[in-house]
């Protein structure tokens, strides 16, 4: 624990109560056994989909078309097939979907631009088990001329764009979430209410009351994942975990994001492991400049927490206990050049 800045005593912020348990162990090792298993590729094209008078059938659906449309009907010919139709195809199955897209229409990556909205989303809402595999420069893009404006309003502009329905469950991989924007609602990006696994996933310049790049109320296993530039006008700025299970975090950056309360994240009466992850340069105007823990079991190893500041207490940590015995052990982890009034790291 080096570097960190403060007017008092050093450190990270902990406040006094009986049920705070932390280990802290800079330099001891891990011990014996994974904390999280290993990283998992996504899967390369799916099988050759099925076709019946002219439409995809089956439960492998290809993308051949970078529209935002959404008619419920995904098409086989070049055109045919947004990701909102194979979405809303994929609900209608009782058995896991894999959604790919072609790499004659996006074998550059490309961007998916939404200018309006349904019920808060860019997208039709995961009521199924769906396996949705990006390509490399594949952006999901809220129209920035949009705006986005805190007014306490709802407002028909302002959308995030992929909701998981807690009847459904995903894994996204190799994409970019950008520019959701929900001023009375929660998950800017991403609000993932089943089970999710994210795989080289960036959240980017997402804005929501909590959770401003992505909210978690179900388990959630994030690989690779980057969330930066997001902002919640209270808590949770890059990332939000509410109850949320078991959840990891590997190999994950979370950094410039914007809160009230977890810059970087908030972990609130969740189970969480964070593993070779840096939470730098998040921002809040009170407590948990990296990140807030709250009646949560958190496990932080081999990661770098520097370079926070939050206008009140704990510029890079602010862990905190209550009745649900929430404890809390950092290994192998620096924490550096945090900035707080009280607590600085």
């Amino acid at each position: 624990v080096i570097g960190n800045i403060r007017s008092g005593r050093p450190g990270l912020k902990i406040p006094g109560n009986r049920f705070n348990r932390l280990s802290l162990a800079i330099t001891s090792g891990l011990a014996t056994g994974a904390l999280f298993p290993a990283l998992v590729s996504a899967a390369q094209a799916s099988p050759a989909t099925p076709i019946s008078n002219g439409v995809q059938t089956g439960n492998d659906l290809l993308v051949n078309s970078i529209g935002p449309e959404f008619d419920g009907v995904c098409e086989a010919a070049t055109g045919g097939c947004t990701l909102a139709d194979a979405i809303g195809a994929a609900n209608q199955s009782v058995n896991p979907s894999t959604i790919t897209f072609d790499p004659a229409v996006f074998g550059n990556g490309g961007t998916i631009k939404f200018d309006t909205g349904n019920n808060g989303n860019a997208l039709p809402p995961v009521l199924s088990d769906i396996t949705v595999i990006g390509t490399e420069g594949l952006i999901l893009e809220r129209d920035a001329g949009l705006g986005c404006t805190f007014n306490g309003e709802a407002d028909a502009s302002e959308f995030r764009l992929l909701h998981i329905s807690s009847r459904g469950s995903a894994t996204l991989a190799d994409m970019t979430l950008q520019g959701g924007c929900l001023d009375t609602a929660n998950g800017g990006g991403l609000l993932a209410e089943g089970p999710v696994i994210l795989r080289r996933v960036t959240l980017s310049g997402n804005s929501a009351r909590t959770g401003g790049g992505a909210r978690f109320a179900d388990s959630a296993q994030l690989e690779l994942v980057t969330a930066t530039a997001n902002l919640a006008q209270t808590t949770g700025g890059g990332l939000h975990f509410y109850q949320s299970n078991t959840v990891t975090i590997s190999g994950s950056t979370i950094s410039g994001n914007t809160a009230t309360i977890g810059g970087g994240i908030t972990a609130d009466q969740t189970m969480v492991s964070v593993d070779l992850s840096t939470l730098s340069g998040n921002t809040v105007t009170l407590d948990g400049g990296g990140l807030f823990s709250l009646g949560s079991d958190l496990a932080l190893t081999r990661s770098t927490v520097s370079g926070n500041t939050a206008g009140d207490q704990g510029g890079g940590l602010y862990l905190l206990g209550d009745q649900t015995g929430g404890g809390h052990r950092v290994l192998d982890t620096t924490i550096a050049y945090n900035e707080a009034p009280d607590g600085a790291g």
